[in-house]
């Protein structure tokens, strides 16, 4: 076993090993040290190390207990928490808009490779009367079922999002147009088929899906805008349809 101090001074060595100054002082002693992982990485941890002793009370020994070290293990699952609360929505433990923000514009770049990557935004419609109706609760569940249900007909390249309060966002990678075109119309059939049962609410959920290409000259903003352009073509032939451009 080889531990080091924080300023990685190997602390094996018979003038630093704290279990050498215990024997020879009597008196325990308690320290953070990083043990060295099988893996080759450094692992923070508290050492306490306490004197054996004879019948006669001579030091013989000394005993030594590893524990993990609480306020680095704290201050990980804190950053693990802030990282999780920036990306992922609660609600669905989906990643959020930043997260899907972050996706498009690599798959931009990909475009400009060569790569053909497509999108698609998913408005849930009536979103606002269902949650006048069903609360809080109930629109979370209507948005898991829903969000269960485009999450089984995706493949690994595939990636889904929440977008915002009532839009998922599905992000599909080196993905043929014809694909592209005709998968979001068996998902809205699939999302029509699903159901949902909160109190005396019984809700089959209807979508409206905009679906575009990536482009090379598209950018965040420019598809914010295609996709709204989509979303509008959509309630303007009554919701649940899907209005494509890929250009």
């Amino acid at each position: 076993m080889i531990h080091t101090d924080c300023n990685g001074t190997c602390l094996c060595e018979a003038d630093s090993c704290p279990a050498v100054r215990v024997m020879q002082s009597g008196n325990a002693v308690s320290e953070q040290v990083f043990l060295k992982h099988k893996a080759g990485h450094r692992l923070p941890v508290l050492t306490r190390i306490m004197p054996s002793l004879d019948s006669n009370g001579n030091v013989v020994g000394a005993i030594e207990i590893f524990t993990d070290n609480p306020t680095i293990v704290n201050s990980k699952q804190k950053i693990d928490d802030l990282v999780k609360l920036a990306l992922i929505d609660e609600t669905t433990g989906l990643r959020n808009r930043r997260s899907a923000e972050m996706n498009l514009k690599l798959v931009t770049q990909e475009a400009r490779a060569g790569i053909p990557s497509g999108a698609f935004l998913i408005s849930v419609n009536r979103y606002s009367d269902h949650k006048t109706n069903l609360g809080n609760i109930g629109i979370n569940g209507l948005m898991k079922v829903i969000c269960m249900t485009i999450k089984s007909s995706l493949s690994e390249n595939q990636m889904l999002f929440r977008w915002s309060d009532n839009e998922f966002l599905v992000i599909l990678k080196n993905i043929e147009l014809s694909i592209l075109r005709l998968f979001p119309i068996k998902l809205k059939s699939l999302i029509n088929s699903s159901f949902y049962n909160f109190e005396e609410y019984e809700i089959c959920p209807t979508v409206s899906i905009a679906v575009i290409n990536i482009t090379l000259e598209d950018t965040i903003e420019v598809i914010h805008e295609r996709f709204n352009t989509l979303i509008k073509r959509c309630e303007k032939s009554g919701g649940n349809y899907v209005s494509v451009d890929t250009i």
